[in-house]
C-alpha cells in the first residue's frame, strides 16, 4: 500500500507535533532546574555571609567594636549563635535530605568540637565552651584555627551549584 501525499503530510505534521511537545516539555524542566540552582546560590550566598563576622575574627583577628562580648572566641562564636541559627533554618528547605543530615553533622561538630555531651540541658548551656578549653590548654590561634575550620565545613555545604 502506497501513501498519498495528504497522508504523508499528516504523518510528518504528526511527527512536527510530538517533536514540539517534546522540546517544550526538555525545554520547562531545563528551565526548571535553572531556577532552583539560581535560588539555591542566592540561599547559600546568604548563609555564607552570615559568618563572614566571625571568619574575619577567628582569620584575620578583626574585631568590630561592640560586635564581639570579648576576645574569647567561645564568647565570639556564643555572641553569634542566634544569627548562625536563623540563617541555619532559613537556608535548610534548599537542601536534600543527605545535605541536611550532613549540615546537622557539622553544625553539632562546630557547637562541640570535643563532642556532643550527651545531656541535652548541656548541649543548650555548653555550646562553644570546648573553644574555651581549646583555647586555654593549646593557645587562641590553635582554637581560633579549630573554629575556622568548624565553619569551613559547615560553608562547604553552601557551595556554589
Amino acid at each position: 500500500m502506497s501513501l498519498g501525499p495528504y497522508e504523508i503530510a499528516i504523518i510528518a505534521g504528526g511527527f512536527t507535533i510530538i517533536g514540539a511537545l517534546l522540546g517544550a516539555g526538555i525545554g520547562y524542566r531545563n528551565a526548571l532546574k535553572l531556577h532552583n540552582i539560581v535560588e539555591f546560590n542566592n540561599a547559600a550566598a546568604q548563609f555564607r555571609n552570615v559568618f563572614l563576622g566571625e571568619i574575619l575574627f577567628l582569620r584575620d583577628n578583626i574585631r568590630i567594636e561592640g560586635v564581639y562580648p570579648s576576645n574569647k572566641i567561645n564568647e565570639v562564636l556564643g555572641g553569634a549563635i542566634f544569627n548562625h541559627m536563623k540563617a541555619l533554618v532559613q537556608f535548610e528547605p534548599f537542601l536534600n535530605a543527605a545535605e541536611r543530615k550532613r549540615l546537622c553533622g557539622v553544625w553539632n561538630d562546630y557547637c562541640y568540637p570535643k563532642g556532643r555531651p550527651q545531656d541535652p540541658n548541656e548541649q543548650i548551656d555548653f555550646r562553644f565552651n570546648d573553644y574555651r578549653g581549646i583555647e586555654d590548654s593549646e593557645g587562641t590561634n590553635k582554637a581560633k584555627e579549630v573554629a575556622l575550620q568548624k565553619i569551613y565545613k559547615i560553608l562547604e555545604i553552601a557551595n556554589v551549584r
